[in-house]
Parts: C-alpha cells; sequence; structure tokens
C-alpha cells in the first residue's frame, strides 16, 4: 500500500488551458520517491505541458500540486525555493552559448544558493567525471556534440542537488549515439534512487527506464499503471499455438483451458494464450496435446509492444 510519505509528487485535478484550447482536462497522479515515471502519448497531447506544470513553469488553469508537503499552487508558496528541488531538462538543452561548460554549471548553486565557487566548482568537477566530460570543462556549447550538450544539461541539473529530476524529450533532437549516451545516465540515476519524470514518445527508451508509465491522450491519463503490469494487460507474453488437423472437440478443449486466458483466431487458426508464467503455459499446452493425441504444427511465444499498448489506448 502508497503512503504520503511514499509520494513525492501529488497531482489532483490538475488542468491547463491555453485561450479556449484546454490541453490538460483533469489529470490525477502520484509520483512515487525514488520511481521512474514515463509520460508518453500522441504529438500536441499535453505531456509537455503537464511536466511544465509540475514546476510551475506552466500555470495550471486548475487543480492541485501538492510536492514537499506543500500545495505548489498556493499563493504564499515559494515557487522558486521549490524550483530548486526540481531539476529539468529540456529537449533543447538550454545551455548559455557565452558561458564555458564550468560556468553553466556553477551559476545557478552559486548565485540561488549562495554557495561558494571552490565548492560549487568541486561538485561540477566531480560530475563531469560521472559522465565522461571532465576534460569539456572549459569548453563551450558550441564546441560540443548533441550528445555532450544534453549530459551538460543533465549534470548541470544535479548540481542543485534537487530531490526530483524532470525530463522533457530528451533524446528527440538527438542521433542515436547522443540517445544512448542519455539513456546510460538516466538509467544510472535510477539506479541511485532519483525520483524521475520522464517525458518522450520514443518507446524503446521508455522500456529501458521505466517503472510506471502514464499514456496521455486528449488531456487525460488514458491507461496508467507499472510497465510489466500495463503491458500484462494488453497482452504481456503470449504463447501462439497452431495445431494440425484440428476438430471441434478439441478447439473446445483448448478454449477451455484453465491455466491461460485464451483467444482464438478463426481466420489463421492460431489460439494465444496469455498467463504469468509463460514456460509454465507451455509445459501443460504440451501436455494437453498429448493427452489428445494432437500435434502443434507451430508454437511459439510473442511480447506484446509499448507500441502496440500505445496504438490501443490512444486508437
Amino acid at each position: 500500500m502508497t503512503t504520503e510519505k511514499d509520494v513525492k509528487i501529488h497531482v489532483k485535478g490538475l488542468k491547463k488551458s491555453f485561450g479556449h484550447v484546454h490541453v490538460l482536462k483533469g489529470i490525477d497522479a502520484e509520483i512515487k520517491a525514488g520511481e521512474v515515471i514515463c509520460v508518453i502519448g500522441p504529438s500536441g497531447s499535453g505531456k509537455s505541458t503537464f511536466l511544465r506544470c509540475l514546476n510551475r513553469l506552466e500555470d495550471p488553469t486548475d487543480g492541485r500540486i501538492i510536492f514537499a508537503g506543500e500545495d505548489l499552487m498556493d499563493p504564499k508558496t515559494d515557487i522558486d525555493m521549490h524550483r530548486q528541488k526540481m531539476g529539468m531538462v529540456f529537449q533543447h538543452f538550454n545551455l548559455f552559448p557565452h558561458m564555458s561548460i564550468l560556468k553553466n554549471m556553477t551559476i545557478a548553486p552559486m548565485k540561488l544558493q549562495k554557495r561558494g565557487k571552490d565548492e560549487a566548482e568541486g561538485q561540477a568537477m566531480k560530475l563531469l567525471e560521472r559522465v565522461g566530460l571532465a576534460d569539456r570543462a572549459n569548453a563551450y556549447p558550441s564546441q560540443l556534440s548533441g550528445g555532450q550538450k544534453q549530459r551538460i544539461a543533465i549534470v548541470r541539473a544535479l548540481c542543485m542537488n534537487p530531490e526530483v529530476m524532470l525530463f522533457d524529450e530528451p533524446t528527440s533532437a538527438l542521433d542515436p549515439g547522443g540517445r544512448a549516451e542519455v539513456i546510460e545516465i538516466i538509467e544510472r540515476l535510477k539506479n541511485t534512487g532519483c525520483t524521475i519524470v520522464l517525458s518522450t514518445h520514443i518507446l524503446s527508451d521508455v522500456e529501458r527506464v521505466a517503472d510506471h508509465i502514464g499514456i496521455i491522450n486528449n488531456g487525460i491519463i488514458a491507461e496508467e499503471g507499472s510497465l510489466d503490469g500495463v503491458l500484462r494487460k494488453y497482452g504481456g507474453t503470449s504463447v501462439l499455438l497452431r495445431v494440425h488437423a484440428l476438430d471441434e472437440s478439441l478447439k473446445n478443449t483448448l478454449l477451455s483451458a484453465d491455466f491461460a486466458r485464451v483467444e482464438f483466431n478463426g481466420l489463421n487458426g492460431v489460439f494465444r494464450f496469455t498467463a504469468d508464467d509463460t514456460e509454465e503455459c507451455t509445459r501443460r499446452l504440451i501436455k494437453l496435446l498429448a493427452e489428445n493425441n494432437a500435434a502443434e504444427d507451430s508454437m511459439n511465444t510473442r511480447t506484446v509492444s509499448l507500441e502496440e499498448v500505445s496504438r490501443k489506448v490512444v486508437g
């Protein structure tokens, strides 16, 4: 059972409109401490708007955002202080082009948190070493590749020692090599227990890092749950079976199997058996066929993809 202590951010009835366009239509979400939640959905569905509302870069039209025990919608809340606790990484890096990498990383801790130069630079260099860019400390953003810039954007946010990291489409502007570099860093952050909210349309990234997913469509959360749970709900890993010389009696026997959810496609003669334990399901199918003196034409397993799930949810 989730307790209030486990919940890092509690979103209630979040709405956001731009004029007459209603982008978010009442989002409810709980983001647990140490969890990676990935927000996915079609372009224009409200993913980025949701993230920008979490730290009030966009002012919600209605709803509540409870973070660190405080309602960020309360006019008395010091939103600038809370923004320091939420690191944010954008699609297009947002580095200061006229500053060195080291200066990009230390300006906020020194100005906002009043840290000394030596302390701020010491932390920055340690973070640069962690992402393999210590030798680029005195370089300028224009001298870096896209993947390097995004790695710098991530460690710049970490220099503020945030409690939560928000990533808004962090890999969509990168080539495959840059994407791999950034996702590796997010995986490392996950392993430290960092609370992460990631908005993306690149579903292979989601499958690598997500604990929990929320699929936004038309401004609402159309589906949500643990990654494994959502995949299981929409098919998970199934055993596909085509039987040699299928008769009505054997068909009914297979449809009555009590160890899996069974579907039959009359067009191609394929049974789909979905169960939590695919290996056990396969063993029991082999036994059932033997007991009925039947043989398979083919038997294999298939795992539903997140892309297939997304298509089913958003239509």
